[in-house]
């Protein structure tokens, strides 16, 4: 990281999302900073692409990965609070597990919220970045042709349920709009609950 890249990561903030102004929601915004620092810097090497493929790699916004985790793990009941402490972008979730990531430096959990807080977010930034070129979440290297197809695809293949939600929208339609929208409109409190 560069110098100027260091001092503008320590001074930069992270919107604090209405309805989830509570210390603990702030947490981990250095953690999402430096991280998200780091994957602009390189999105090849967080992405597992190529050289080539980089270019279609957009930009990362920390409010879109803090936006995430609120969606993944922002509820007040004890398993949410015990996961957002270790596993806030539930990527390291028994039963949920994919071969491709191991690639991400996990080892298949035998309970949730194992490993670290640091090994999990980064492997979250990571599976989203790889779920932009495809659903397996494999790096991308492994299909040369693909391109990135952006954080909107990347968020839905995130979440994966094709189940119906609200207004008949798939539920991972429902989610990444959700997350879109608690980032763009970080002072309207922007609910967690999806609606069947």
């Amino acid at each position: 990281m560069t110098l100027i890249a260091t001092i503008l990561a320590a001074t930069a903030t992270l919107p604090v999302f209405k309805g989830f102004e509570a210390p603990r929601y702030q947490q981990h915004d250095a953690l999402i900073l430096r991280f998200v620092n780091e994957f602009n810097s390189n999105p090849a090497l967080w992405a597992g692409c190529s050289t080539g493929q980089r270019g279609s790699v957009r930009k990362l916004d920390p409010a879109l990965v803090k936006a995430h985790m609120i969606q993944e793990t922002g509820g007040s009941d004890p398993i949410s609070r015990a996961s957002w402490a270790i596993d806030p972008l539930q990527v390291n979730v028994p039963g949920d597990w994919n071969r491709y990531k191991a690639y991400l430096g996990l080892t298949k959990p035998r309970h949730r919220n194992e490993g670290s807080r640091e090994t999990n977010i980064r492997a979250g930034i990571k599976y989203l970045a790889r779920k932009g070129f495809g659903c397996s979440g494999q790096p991308a290297l492994n299909s040369p042709e693909s391109k990135f197809d952006g954080w909107n695809p990347a968020l839905q293949r995130y979440n994966g349920r094709k189940d119906s939600a609200t207004g008949g929208k798939p539920y991972c339609e429902v989610y990444a709009d959700k997350i879109h929208k608690r980032k763009g409109e970080p002072g309207k409190h922007v609910p967690i609950q999806i609606k069947k």
